[in-house]
């Protein structure tokens, strides 16, 4: 048996307890022994009421860091300027500098210079990583760099990127007209007679029509055939489908009658401008613009 008091064992029928001497209740059932209270090691500790929960700071640490980790992310790419400098597609399209009157168009393969004197063709290189790029033309390099100002290049000047509907033709117009000094209209010239031989009447000459009309970017009016790009050094180039097809090309600016030469195959097709559309085969061009279509259109149509 157990005393009542402080817990210690006792003979059985002890009237007192040997240990603090409390007398003993010998009525009704003995006590149950008290543990001894808990020492320094937690030994007989009480256990609270409710289970304590495990503190998981560690986790929720983790949780948050990859919650701001998103949120930059999507800062980067969706509200950052220089998301769009680092993209190659930002690259693409026209670009232009009103001050020089000039404009550059980046294709996939290939860079176009538009200019008051002529239209330039090559090459370019662009890291997107870096932002930066070298142009090649005729054999000569020139650095640009995609910034939150527009399209740097080296040495020259500053380029704003032009929208969708941009026509590189038409703004090189506008800037030479814009440039040309104002000149007093001339005098008319006074009537000719007829001659009475009709073999006698002065016809056109080819030197004073110009062949300006061939010259420039054309737009296939289904938007299946692509664009077609006439240069002044004889060359052209089609680009259909993000592909570009080069050749060389003869045009007579009186009959409005011209071929253009392929090539890699070597075949000849022959064109012509009437009332504004310039023919080649069954494809029809015009100046105004009209969107083509790519291998992602087909795609997404089939």
């Amino acid at each position: 048996m157990f005393c009542s008091k402080c817990g210690q064992s006792i003979p059985e029928g002890s009237a007192f307890c040997t240990s603090c001497g409390s007398p003993l209740k010998k009525d009704g059932p003995a006590a149950s022994p008290v543990p001894p209270y808990p020492n320094q090691w937690g030994y007989g500790a009480p256990q609270p009421l409710y289970p304590q929960r495990k503190k998981h700071t560690g986790l929720i640490a983790g949780i948050i860091a990859g919650v701001v980790l998103i949120a930059a992310a999507a800062v980067a790419l969706f509200v950052w300027p220089g998301f769009l400098i680092g993209n190659d597609n930002a690259l693409l399209g026209f670009w232009y500098n009103e001050d020089r009157a000039e404009a550059i168009e980046f294709k996939s393969s290939s860079v176009r210079v538009y200019t008051t004197e002529k239209n330039y063709k090559g090459e370019y290189e662009y890291d997107a990583a870096k932002a930066r790029g070298v142009i090649t033309v005729d054999e000569n390099d020139v650095d640009f760099a995609l910034t939150e100002d527009g399209l740097e290049v080296d040495g020259i000047g500053v380029y704003v990127k032009a929208d969708d509907d941009f026509d590189a033709d038409d703004f090189i117009k506008e800037a030479m007209a814009a440039m040309a000094p104002a000149t007093a209209e001339p005098a008319a010239e006074p009537s000719q007679a007829v001659p009475a031989d009709p073999s006698e009447a002065p016809t056109a000459s080819i030197a004073a029509v110009s062949s300006d009309d061939i010259l420039g970017l054309w737009y296939e009016t289904t938007g299946y055939g692509g664009t077609l790009e006439f240069y002044v050094d004889g060359t052209y180039t089609i680009t259909m489908m993000g592909v570009a097809v080069n050749g060389t090309y003869e045009y007579d600016a009186v009959s409005g009658c011209g071929t253009i030469y392929e090539e890699l195959s070597g075949t000849e097709y022959p064109l012509t401008i009437s009332d504004g559309l310039l023919t080649i085969d069954s494809l029809q061009y015009t100046r105004d613009y009209v969107e083509q279509y790519d291998l992602n259109d087909l795609e997404n149509a089939g």
